[in-house]
């Protein structure tokens, strides 16, 4: 395996793991989730070996968060140093680099790199895909709704918009809007600075919210998608990927679905080597695999 780290913008980069042979391979864009406060290590790494041992080139996009531009600044913190400062700082910034749309824009920068860099990456351009995990999820799916938008082109220095081959969607915020505000705020206040670290303030107004709330902006170009989500959840309600599924099927996007009973947030593969082993819940990886194989060809 080959690894390579790319800058992009601001404290985002992208990290490559990549087969050494020159043959073009289809590309994955692995999101991690962390309320847009910190980029998940346990949604990473392990999700991007786990596809490059079915043949994909993969690459983990950390895009910018208060935790990352902390320790650009502070280079002997230690990564815990800075999420505890982060959680500290964030009600007091008048804005951090994860406020919106920057993590959008440097998604899309990274899949230009990825385009641009195709021949050195040994990438096949029409097959590059995207998976994203928690508040990830919501990061792919406002790009998966927003890919050719002509503000984001512009802003990402594209001439045309890149379309996922198909994107997945992990236990995804797909309404970052007043309801989940209210849920977090009964029942997960700790959360509520996810709005600050996305909207920069948390009492946005409704027209922002439904904006970017990404099942309100599901349209013809949305990609083939792939869902899943525990009904056990805590911090991300199943409901929220119930209604993204019922929002593709009204606008005939290709999808598939899987809901499982029991498993806790965060579980990215359900392994021991991302930090909780739920066995059923392991499946999801293995069934995308499958759904990969026989319908995105």
């Amino acid at each position: 395996m080959i690894q390579k780290k790319y800058e992009i913008k601001d404290s985002a980069y992208l990290t490559a793991y990549l087969h050494e042979s020159n043959d073009n391979r289809p590309a994955i864009v692995v999101i991690p989730g962390g309320a847009y406060m910190l980029v998940g290590t346990n949604e990473g790494e392990p999700v991007a070996e786990a596809f490059y041992a079915n043949d994909f080139q993969a690459f983990v996009f950390s895009y910018s968060t208060i935790t990352s531009d902390l320790m650009k600044k502070n280079p002997d913190w230690t990564y815990e140093e800075a999420i505890d400062e982060g959680e500290r700082l964030i009600y007091d910034c008048d804005r951090v680099s994860s406020n919106y749309p920057n993590s959008l824009i440097e998604l899309a920068v990274a899949l230009k790199l990825i385009v641009d860099h195709a021949d050195e990456l040994h990438v096949d351009v029409s097959k590059i895909a995207t998976i994203g995990f928690s508040a990830g999820g919501h990061l792919s799916a406002i790009y998966g709704n927003w890919w050719n938008e002509e503000w984001l082109l512009k802003k990402a220095g594209l001439s045309k918009g890149i379309r996922p081959w198909f994107q997945v969607v992990c236990y995804g915020v797909t309404k970052l809007d007043e309801e989940y505000l209210m849920w977090l705020k009964k029942n997960q206040p700790g959360l509520v600075k996810m709005y600050k670290a996305f909207y920069n303030t948390i009492d946005p107004n409704k027209e922002m919210m439904d904006e970017w709330s990404p099942v309100n902006t599901v349209n013809e170009n949305t990609p083939p998608t792939f869902i899943w989500h525990t009904t056990k959840d805590e911090l991300v309600p199943i409901e929220q990927s119930l209604v993204y599924a019922k929002m593709l099927q009204d606008k005939n996007i290709p999808w598939e679905a899987h809901f499982y009973e029991q498993g806790s947030h965060a579980l990215s593969l359900a392994r021991e080597c991302t930090g909780t082993r739920e066995c059923h819940v392991q499946t999801w990886f293995t069934l995308l695999m499958e759904w990969i194989k026989y319908y995105r060809k």
